[in-house]
């Protein structure tokens, strides 16, 4: 969840207002096809080990490498590509 809050905030600051809809519905798309395929390769994986915890234990070290991995990518520095906002302060 907190992935998914993250991305979408961002997205929504990067990108141009006529183009959000078409970007959050092919982000949608492309992470909701996962789900079925993920399932499937998991579900091979634990009949071909017989470990559960081994395959969960994997699933969870790879998403911490992943998620390390953003941080070398434009995604680990995105506040470089967010408008500056200038602060005016107003004089009495």
């Amino acid at each position: 969840m907190l992935f998914n809050i993250n991305t979408g905030s961002l997205r929504q600051s990067i990108v141009p207002n006529e183009l959000l809809g078409r970007v959050i519905s092919v982000a949608g798309v492309i992470s909701w096809s996962a789900i079925p395929l993920g399932t499937l390769v998991v579900g091979y994986l634990i009949e071909w080990s017989g470990n559960v915890a081994l395959i969960y234990g994997l699933i969870g070290a790879t998403t911490f490498v992943i998620a390390c991995c953003f941080h070398f990518t434009a995604l680990g520095h995105a506040d470089r590509y967010l408008p500056v906002q200038s602060v005016t302060a107003e004089t009495a």
